[in-house]
């Protein structure tokens, strides 16, 4: 998702508009708006200088509230003139959550008093979902295939690991196979296994659709849910057989009265 966010021209209040050589700047990610925490991403900014003006811009990471926040720019600052685009690439803070690029381009024509351009572009910073598949061989021979994974977006399976992992499992044996998803805003992730080989899920169990397994962005986990409903279950199984084995008093006859 591309997002250009245009903000107010700033001009001293004894320059007018007809006075004032007003640059045109724009700033766009190259593709995502998006990325894992510490990871980058590539902002375009365009630019187009009034005459022979040459003006200056310094590109910083700023939270909303537009405080400095960690990460970095570069490259962060230099010269404009004329028109063109430059090429900024941002590292992202090691802190989950939304945050801007801020450019400032100024036009010192007049030293005294310098004008500037705010200009700015929404980026998030996210924590990788790890999702997780246990693949069993219930074969009698060691299996190696390519395994994919593949995540539900609506009523389609969409392949999200583009190269897949080699996987080896000896035979009677198992492994615990991982990918870290990158995804911009999701409630619940619904994800499986598929491998290269059509004919390898005969021996090798915990492939396709009929495992799919659930993430849960609120619990940070989703194997935590699964682990939480079974062990509903397993007490309420508990309670069940205690209430059926409980032993009931006989109190015998009542006493006949006299």
């Amino acid at each position: 998702m591309s997002v250009l966010c245009i903000c107010a021209l700033a001009l001293p209040a004894d320059m007018s508009d007809a006075d004032a050589a007003v640059p045109e700047i724009g700033i766009s990610p190259e593709g995502d708006d998006y990325a894992k925490v510490s990871g980058t991403l590539k902002f375009t900014m365009t630019y187009a200088i009034p005459g022979s003006t040459s003006m200056t811009y310094k590109a910083s990471v700023v939270d909303t509230g537009g405080n400095s926040a960690g990460g970095s720019v570069s490259t962060s600052s230099g010269s404009l003139s004329g028109s063109g685009t430059k090429t900024l690439t941002v590292t992202l803070p090691s802190t989950a959550g939304d945050y801007m690029l801020k450019v400032v381009v100024t036009d010192s024509t007049n030293a005294e008093e310098p004008v500037e351009y705010e200009r700015f572009a929404y980026f998030k910073a996210v924590e990788p979902i790890t999702l997780s598949v246990t693949l069993e061989n219930n074969g009698e021979v060691a299996r190696s295939f390519k395994a994919y994974f593949y995540v539900l977006e609506g009523e389609e399976w969409v392949q999200v690991d583009e190269n897949g992992q080699n996987v080896t499992i000896e035979a009677g044996g198992s492994k615990d196979v991982t990918y870290d998803y990158i995804v911009r805003d999701v409630s619940k992730t619904t994800f499986c296994v598929q491998a290269d080989d059509a004919t390898i899920g005969s021996s090798i169990s915990g492939l396709g659709t009929d495992h799919a397994h659930t993430y849960y962005t609120e619990s940070n986990d989703y194997s935590l849910v699964e682990y939480l409903c079974a062990g509903i279950l397993i007490v309420l199984a508990i309670v069940a057989i205690w209430i059926y084995r409980k032993p009931i008093k006989n109190r015998g006859k009542p006493k006949a009265r006299r």
